[in-house]
């Protein structure tokens, strides 16, 4: 077929996840204690110890801004972590500063970005003794390393840097007849969750069963291996499948396309084999879309047996736009198949893509 590139194939796999959290371990005594010794106990709380200190801010700069003053600010700059807060850098002094800061006369803070951090808070005081516990020192607060100080207004704040525990509230619910769920809720956001018949559960976590859990606990997308089938699945709290195409223990897709990129397509109708199933299994169609460089090209596919896959041929969108088509009641691919495709060119199209994804 005439400007037939190489087709492009790319299998997307979904690879097994880890067992569990490496604090899992760490809690499964205390786990099964706090299910079996407190059975009538609503919450309970436990602290963990861990390591891995929040790095703190370890260096920065102040520049003043506008016209000089006799005051002197210093500047403490506190990395944010999902498990908590660092502790407060050493002091940025700013000298000879306005005593009355404002949009014209401020102060330009600036630090090195801390790995891991999700935002910084920004703390001024009139004293070199850095602030501990709560303090009316908040100068701002900011996802970036920078920020320009421009009044003297300052919030409450509290100096709260991690200890190094993390504190779990366990909470025992019930889920349904003869199965109770130990949720825990840490002081840092992570939650996790252990089933007396469904063992550990934990957002977008896997673990092996024998069968489809029925009632996920609310708030939870669950995946996990069956053991029975030997597939990957998951559902959300409402026990809908989650996985593109249904249970699926492979997401798979593949793109080809036709043309340089630098020479229209003549116009004409050209058709040709694009892939074909070796993945020894049958393929479950989820979504067939095709883009093009320039023009309105269109695109079809049909099965090894002529089957049509779209209800009707893609106009396809103009590149960076991919188009959808509508599938038809034929959304399989054998092992064996193969998609034939047909392209009509009207001409101006420089560079034709498609792509066919499910899985299997």
């Amino acid at each position: 077929m005439a400007h037939t590139r190489s087709s492009r194939t790319r299998l997307l796999l979904a690879s097994q996840m880890k067992r569990l959290y490496p604090i899992l371990a760490a809690l499964v005594f205390v786990i099964c204690a706090a299910a079996q010794t407190f059975p009538h106990v609503t919450t309970q709380q436990i602290t963990v110890s861990a390591g891995g200190q929040p790095s703190p801010v370890t260096g920065g700069s102040v520049r003043v801004v506008g016209a000089p003053g006799s005051a002197t600010y210093y500047i403490w700059v506190v990395a944010k972590f999902t498990v908590g807060h660092a502790t407060p850098s050493q002091a940025i002094v700013a000298g000879y500063a306005a005593n009355v800061l404002t949009a014209s006369n401020y102060l330009a803070v600036a630090w090195g970005p801390v790995a891991g951090a999700t935002g910084y808070d920004v703390l001024m005081t009139s004293s070199p003794s850095q602030p501990t516990g709560t303090c009316g020192c908040l100068a701002g607060t900011t996802v970036a390393s920078n920020l320009n100080i421009i009044t003297n207004s300052t919030s409450a704040y509290t100096v709260n840097t991690w200890s190094g525990n993390t504190e779990f509230d366990i909470t025992n619910g019930a889920n349904g007849a003869g199965e109770s769920i130990l949720n825990f809720t840490s002081d840092h956001g992570a939650m996790l969750g252990i089933d007396n018949l469904l063992g550990p559960r934990a957002p977008q976590f896997m673990f092996p069963v024998q069968a489809p859990p029925s009632n996920p606990p609310s708030g939870f997308d669950t995946i996990f291996a069956s053991t029975a089938d030997g597939k990957v699945h998951c559902l959300t709290s409402a026990g809908v499948e989650c996985l593109s195409g249904g249970a699926a223990s492979s997401v798979w897709g593949f793109t080809d396309g036709d043309g340089d990129g630098f020479n229209v397509i003549p116009t004409g109708t050209y058709s040709r084999i694009s892939y074909r199933n070796t993945t020894g299994s049958t393929i479950t169609i989820s979504n067939i879309a095709c883009s093009q460089k320039q023009g309105s090209s269109t695109f079809n596919v049909t099965d090894q047996a002529g089957a049509s896959l779209l209800t009707g041929a893609i106009t396809c969108g103009t590149y960076p736009t991919w188009t959808s088509g509508t599938q038809s009641a034929t959304i399989t691919i054998p092992d064996g198949g193969s998609f034939y495709v047909t392209v009509v060119a009207d001409g101006t199209t420089k560079d034709i893509a498609w792509s066919i994804k499910g899985s299997y």
